[in-house]
């Protein structure tokens, strides 16, 4: 039997060093991201995580 599972992303935005948006889901990091990184490409980049359905979290090395 074949388990399926269920995953969420939440995103952690930073300015440099410092965490200025948290737990964003998906669809409202993508909208976010967008417009913030039309004014500060350079000094942005963000921490990806994945949640299953039992709650283990994850954290992905996607950052931008």
């Amino acid at each position: 039997m074949t388990k399926n599972l269920i995953e969420s992303k939440i995103y952690h935005i930073y300015w440099e060093d410092r965490c200025i948006m948290r737990a964003l889901p998906e669809d409202e990091f993508q909208d976010t991201w967008g417009k913030l990184m039309w004014v500060y490409n350079t000094e942005l980049n963000y921490v990806e995580i994945t949640i299953d359905e039992d709650d283990n979290r994850t954290i992905s090395d996607v950052s931008y």
